[in-house]
């Protein structure tokens, strides 16, 4: 949990470059770890990766059924994909 935590303040001050680094170190070193993938996830999203993002969040959801915040971020990240004028 230390890398997705210090993601967290990474992201929260902004540093989302960083921030998503660090979620990433967190998944390498847990991959079983759910809410490193959310938190991926969510930094993916805000960059944005939707893709990135997309995926991150159905890691965390095989990880963990029962955890509803990375069903909730998908829903944002397959909305925001939607909403994408491309």
């Amino acid at each position: 949990p230390t890398f997705s935590n210090l993601g967290n303040a990474l992201r929260d001050d902004g540093k989302l470059d960083e921030a998503i680094g660090m979620h990433r170190r967190a998944t390498k070193a847990d991959p079983t770890y759910p809410n490193a993938w959310t938190n991926l996830g969510v930094a993916l999203r805000e960059k944005p990766d939707v893709d990135g993002a997309v995926t991150a969040f159905r890691t965390a959801i095989s990880l963990d059924e029962d955890d509803p915040a990375p069903r909730f971020n998908l829903g944002l990240a397959l909305l925001t994909a939607a909403n994408d004028p491309k």
